[in-house]
């Protein structure tokens, strides 16, 4: 063709910024490249990190302690550790929050682990985590000093993210309290050895170990624990993601932004998304 036009649309333009724009026959673009304003209700750079140094972020993203860095990574890891407990309370209650938000009707809302590429981390830190959840249902039960410890927690991540900052309806902790259980008896049954004894099991593995993959269903949404690596890091979509665990190193900057999963739409919960890393 003696005239032609190629434009390109992408969200990860790392790859063609860092080509050599000297070789002539590469993707690395020969006019432009032009940043597109965000659309509004997106979750981009700006609202998770700002733009400059004196500007304010959302104040989503919570640092795991270094004393907790063999729980992650040293001998016998995975092993139990009070960020993972905590970020897990948080899911919980802000799944019960989008739920009473809904006419009591709960939409999908998932939690993210990534904290290894290495498959059988997946499958050892499943049982961690169902004990984590089996844990709290039973203090739930029993009351006692856990409906003070999760208050807090709710006061303390509410003033930090306003729900009136996004005209979200801001729920009491009294209407959370008394739904809890309901939250993670939707999670479903919770026995069984590994996350493939049971297909309807809400607490999930996904990796190419895994017989059970995630996969969701509109006729049952729901709210599910997904850990897993590789398979979790890019392309998939995670449907209503509003705590994600990620304590992965990488020296690439694209993969470390698509691993934690912190970009996307949050409309109706936009006060709710975490991030433990």
């Amino acid at each position: 063709r003696p005239r032609v036009n190629y434009i390109s649309y992408t969200a990860t333009p790392f790859a063609n910024v860092f080509v050599s724009p000297f070789y002539e026959e590469n993707l690395y673009p020969r006019d432009f490249i032009y940043s597109m304003p965000e659309t509004k209700g997106y979750f981009g750079t700006r609202l998770m990190f700002g733009e400059n140094d004196d500007d304010n972020a959302l104040d989503v993203v919570r640092q795991i302690s270094p004393l907790e860095e063999d729980n992650y990574f040293g001998a016998g890891s995975p092993k139990q550790s009070e960020s993972l407990e905590y970020a897990i309370r948080w899911f919980l209650i802000a799944a019960t929050i989008r739920r009473l938000r809904n006419s009591g009707v709960q939409p999908h809302t998932t939690m993210l682990i990534n904290a290894s590429e290495r498959v059988q981390y997946h499958f050892d830190l499943w049982p961690l985590v169902r004990n984590i959840v089996l844990d709290i249902r039973s203090k739930i039960a029993q009351s006692g000093i856990i409906r003070a410890e999760l208050e807090t927690q709710w006061k303390d991540e509410t003033l930090r993210v306003p729900a009136s900052d996004f005209g979200n309806e801001h729920v009491g902790f009294d209407l959370i309290w008394s739904d809890l259980l309901t939250t993670i008896d939707l999670l479903g049954p919770l026995t069984g050895a590994n996350h493939d004894s049971n297909v309807d099991c809400g607490i999930i593995v996904d990796n190419s170990g895994a017989e059970i993959r995630l996969a969701y269903s509109d006729e049952e949404p729901r709210p599910i624990i997904v850990i897993g690596g590789s398979t979790l890091s890019r392309g998939l979509t995670l449907e209503g993601l509003v705590c994600s665990v990620f304590a992965r190193s990488t020296k690439l900057y694209d993969s470390l932004l698509q691993m934690g999963r912190w970009f996307g739409y949050r409309r109706g919960y936009e006060d709710l998304p975490r991030v433990w890393m």
